[in-house]
């Protein structure tokens, strides 16, 4: 069976987890100038909608890797890249969540 080029689905996992490492690393660099002391809350909402928008992101784009990965008529250099990058992503959301209960 001859292949056809790049997996759509590890294009667009590859994709997603780039957006997703780009608003974790925006969300980084704003934590550190943060909003000042009179919009604590916004600040706080801020983050944790940005959390789990992004920890969402990179969960749709570990699902849409594996399904890139799986394909048998296409290449799969994409899907492996992004899936690699979700689960990055994922593991950092998840010790840092673990970080607060410690």
């Amino acid at each position: 069976m001859e292949r056809k080029g790049e997996s759509k689905l590890g294009n667009a996992s590859l994709v997603i987890s780039i957006i997703s490492s780009i608003g974790l690393i925006l969300k980084l660099v704003l934590s550190y100038d943060s909003f000042g002391d009179e919009y604590i809350f916004i600040t706080a909402m801020f983050f944790g909608l940005s959390t789990v928008f992004f920890g969402w992101l990179s969960f749709c784009s570990l699902c849409l890797g594996l399904g890139g990965i799986f394909q048998n008529n296409s290449y799969r250099k994409h899907a492996f890249i992004g899936t690699t990058v979700s689960v990055a992503l994922l593991l950092f959301y998840i010790i840092s969540g673990m970080a607060l209960f410690i």
